[in-house]
C-alpha cells in the first residue's frame, strides 16, 4: 500500500510540474481580494507562545517591516503582514494540554530538549546569531488579557490559546498550525481538530488535492503565505528599479557544494547564501536574479520566499514535499544542469522573463490567493 501511495504521489508531482508549463501566463502580480481584504484588514490575529522557536518577537502593536525583521528565524506569513495588517501576539504558555503540544518537538521529533524551548522565555534565541536582541518572554502577555472579540480570524501556532478561552468567543474563527509534521498532533489534526479549534492549517500547498483529499476542517495553508512583491512592500523596495545579478544558494544546498562549484557560479554575478539576520537574507534574495536549490527532502518554504523576493528558482523537485513552484523550464537534474540552465537564461532574456513571470503567478495562486480564498470561505461558513 505504501509503495502504491508513493507511486501515486510521484505521478501527481510529475503531472503538476508538467501542467505548470501551460497556464498562468504573464500575470506576476497577486490578484486582489479587495472586498475580503477590506473586510478582514486588521481583523486577523497571529498568535504564538513564548516557547515558540520561530517567527516574530516584538511587543503588541508592532506591524509591517518592524514586525517582519524582528523574526527569530523565518519570514513566515509576510503576505498577510503586507496585505491584511494582522495583529501579532506572543502569549504566555498555559498548562492546558492543547497548549503543550510543543513538547512533541522534543519527544516525537527529537529536535531540541524541552529546556531549550522553555529557555526562550528568558534567553535570546541562539545567542542572537540571527540578529535577535531580546528574549520573547519580555513581550508575552496572558491570553486572558487580550480582547479576542476584536478579531474575525485568529491563527495560532501550536494551539497557543487554550480551549477554555476560545470557547468564550464562538464568533471568532479559531485556526491553528502544528509547527512540525513529525509531531503526533499533526497526524491527529488531519483526522480531527484539536480541542477548542475549528480549522487545522496544514502548511501544504499543491495543485492537485485529491490524494489525500483534505478533510473539511483542514485548510491547505502554507507556513509562508506570500506573494511576489510582499517583501518589496514591507521593506520599501521598488521592484522596477532594483538591479538583480548573481545566484542565491539555499542554505543546505550551499553546504553540499564544493568551493569550486560555488566559484563556478561567479561568472553570473555575486554568489550569496543565507547569513545573519532575516533582513540580511531577504536583502540578498531581493538583489539576486536566480535561486538555486538542490534535490532533497525539503518542505518548500525557501522556494516560496525566493520567488516572492523576485528570484527565478531553479532546482530539482525530486524528494521535495511541495513542487507547485517548479516548471519544466526550472527543473534541473544536477548542478551541471543548473549551470547550463542559467547560461541559457542569461543568453535568452525573453525566456527568462517568461519563466520568472510564470513562476511568480504560480506563487501568487498557490501560496497566497487560493489559501486565503479557502480560509475566507471557511470563515464565512462558520
Amino acid at each position: 500500500m505504501r509503495l502504491l501511495e508513493k507511486s501515486l504521489r510521484n505521478w501527481l508531482d510529475a503531472l503538476e510540474v508538467r501542467c505548470a508549463a501551460f497556464d498562468f501566463k504573464g500575470d506576476s502580480k497577486a490578484k486582489g481580494f479587495e472586498g475580503a481584504n477590506d473586510e478582514l484588514k486588521g481583523k486577523i490575529a497571529l498568535v504564538k507562545q513564548d516557547v515558540y522557536q520561530d517567527l516574530y518577537c516584538a511587543p503588541a502593536g508592532t506591524a509591517g517591516r518592524d514586525l517582519l525583521v524582528s523574526s527569530l528565524h523565518r519570514s513566515g506569513p509576510a503576505g498577510l503582514l503586507a496585505a491584511l495588517k494582522p495583529d501579532f501576539w506572543i502569549v504566555k504558555t498555559e498548562a492546558d494540554p492543547e497548549c503543550n503540544i510543543w513538547r512533541q518537538k522534543a519527544s516525537d521529533c527529537r529536535q531540541q530538549p524541552e529546556e531549550f524551548y522553555l529557555g526562550l522565555q528568558t534567553k535570546i534565541y541562539r545567542n542572537g546569531e540571527y540578529g535577535h536582541k531580546e528574549p520573547q518572554g519580555n513581550h508575552a502577555v496572558s491570553c486572558r488579557e487580550i480582547d479576542w472579540s476584536r478579531y474575525d480570524i485568529v491563527i495560532c501556532y501550536d494551539a497557543a490559546v487554550p480551549a477554555r478561552v476560545t470557547k468564550l468567543h464562538p464568533k471568532v474563527t479559531w485556526c491553528y498550525y502544528v509547527s512540525e509534521p513529525c509531531m503526533r498532533s499533526y497526524k491527529e489534526s488531519e483526522l480531527a481538530p484539536l480541542t477548542g479549534y475549528s480549522f487545522f492549517l496544514s502548511q501544504r500547498y499543491r495543485r492537485f488535492r485529491m490524494f489525500p483529499r483534505p478533510a473539511n476542517h483542514v485548510v491547505e495553508f502554507p507556513y509562508f503565505v506570500q506573494y511576489y512583491g510582499c517583501f518589496h512592500e514591507l521593506l520599501g523596495v521598488d521592484p522596477l528599479r532594483a538591479h538583480r545579478d548573481g545566484v542565491f544558494i539555499e542554505g543546505r544546498s550551499k553546504s553540499d557544494l564544493s568551493d569550486d562549484a560555488v566559484a563556478s557560479l561567479e561568472r553570473f554575478g555575486k554568489v550569496r547564501w543565507p547569513s545573519g539576520c532575516l533582513e540580511n537574507v531577504l536583502q540578498g534574495l531581493l538583489a539576486s536574479k536566480y535561486f538555486l536549490l538542490k534535490e532533497g527532502r525539503k518542505w518548500g518554504n525557501a522556494n516560496i520566499e525566493a520567488v516572492a523576493c523576485g528570484c527565478l528558482a531553479l532546482g530539482s523537485p525530486t524528494g521535495q514535499h511541495h513542487v507547485s513552484l517548479f516548471t519544466p523550464a526550472t527543473c534541473c537534474s544536477s548542478f551541471a544542469d543548473s549551470l547550463a540552465r542559467i547560461e541559457f537564461f542569461e543568453n535568452n532574456p525573453d525566456a527568462y522573463h517568461a519563466a520568472v513571470g510564470r513562476q511568480r503567478a504560480l506563487l501568487n495562486r498557490f501560496c497566497f490567493e487560493r489559501p486565503l480564498r479557502d480560509l475566507i470561505k471557511k470563515w464565512r461558513s462558520v
